[in-house]
């Protein structure tokens, strides 16, 4: 299962498209409603204000992402308790939760006990890699 906010969720929509379902219903997605909301926004800014896709790019992602949706859990926020949320982060926190990556740059020359993981510099970069080492179909240099 994996809790799924828009710095994730747009990155990967641009890089599988469609072919995020699959990824989706095999990693159990959980999605905020305001997640979707945030989604299209992302699409209009990239269009509107960075001009780095088109309109019509822009619109069908919007409509992808809420499509793709039905593939996940939706939460709607006025379901969410704050305390719950915080003492579960808080918990995750504790736990060692957070996103690591292996740089091959500095793995070179080092033994499998002396590389250390560095912190992903965004969980979409870790999905990217993790994509590609699970031989997900694509061209993967677009997510992080």
């Amino acid at each position: 299962m994996y809790v799924v906010g828009t710095s994730v969720y747009v990155p990967l929509i641009m890089l599988l498209r469609s072919r995020l379902r699959k990824v989706m219903v095999e990693y159990e997605f959980h999605l905020l409603d305001l997640t979707l909301y945030e989604s299209c926004n992302v699409f209009w800014k990239e269009c509107v204000k960075l001009h780095r896709i088109d309109l019509e790019t822009a619109r069908q992602s919007c409509r992808l992402a809420v499509a793709l949706a039905r593939y996940a859990t939706l939460h709607q926020l006025a379901e969410l308790d704050p305390g719950e949320v915080i003492d579960i982060a808080v918990k995750e926190k504790h736990n060692g939760a957070r996103c690591v990556v292996h740089s091959s740059s500095q793995a070179a020359g080092r033994t499998a006990s002396q590389q250390r993981p560095r912190p992903a510099e965004s969980c979409a970069e870790a999905w990217r890699q993790g994509l590609q080492s699970r031989g997900v179909p694509g061209d993967h240099k677009g997510a992080g």
